[in-house]
């Protein structure tokens, strides 16, 4: 599969689950940092990142299209396997992706939060290729493309079932933690057409 077919997947499950229209942008940024302290987490204990990543990927396309900038692209990756992990350059790679993504929280303007007329859509567009951009150095650092990381996101999320409760995706397994057992399970029956 092409990464540009897989980037689609990723936008068709996010709107089948109303994660696009049914979260706002803050919603958004505010889950990729959850997904950002998840990366820095596989980093510190140093494991594959692979899922962190590719999750961010998939906040950094929802973020674009609600944004006006429509799907991400993937850009061209080398399997760079480097052996043993240096992990002070590892974190510094980090670090610059998070600073990547503190830029796209900066360049937001608040006031437009509650509008959906775009008028820096190539300052958005920009920020978010070099998030992209710094995922795609971390990733081959570990010998990982960005094709891969987001088909492993892609792959553990596609038969997931959620809801929107206060602008968040909420897996089905925490439904109950939201709601009564009576509004899960009629969800779960309205969401399975059964």
């Amino acid at each position: 599969m092409k990464s540009k077919e897989l980037v689609q997947l990723c936008t068709e499950w996010s709107e089948k689950r109303n994660i696009i229209n049914g979260t706002s942008i803050p919603d958004q940024l505010l889950k990729l940092m959850e997904e950002v302290g998840e990366l820095s987490k596989s980093i510190n204990e140093n494991t594959s990142p692979i899922d962190d990543i590719g999750d961010c990927l998939v906040l950094l396309n929802n973020t674009s299209i609600q944004l006006g900038c429509g799907n991400i692209k993937l850009s061209k990756s080398k399997k760079l396997n480097k052996g043993v992990i240096d992990i002070q350059k590892a974190k510094k790679i980090y670090l610059e992706f998070v600073g990547s993504v503190g830029l796209l929280c900066t360049v937001m303007d608040n006031d437009w939060f509650d509008s959906k007329d775009c008028i820096n859509t190539p300052i958005y567009k920009s920020t978010i290729n070099c998030c992209i951009a710094d995922l795609r150095i971390l990733a081959e650092y570990y010998g990982l493309t960005l094709k891969e990381c987001l088909e492993h996101a892609y792959n553990d999320i596609k038969d997931r079932i959620g809801v929107i409760i206060n602008g968040a995706y909420v897996k089905q397994d925490n439904w109950l933690k939201h709601m009564t057992q009576e509004e899960a399970d009629k969800l779960l029956k309205e969401m399975t057409n059964g």
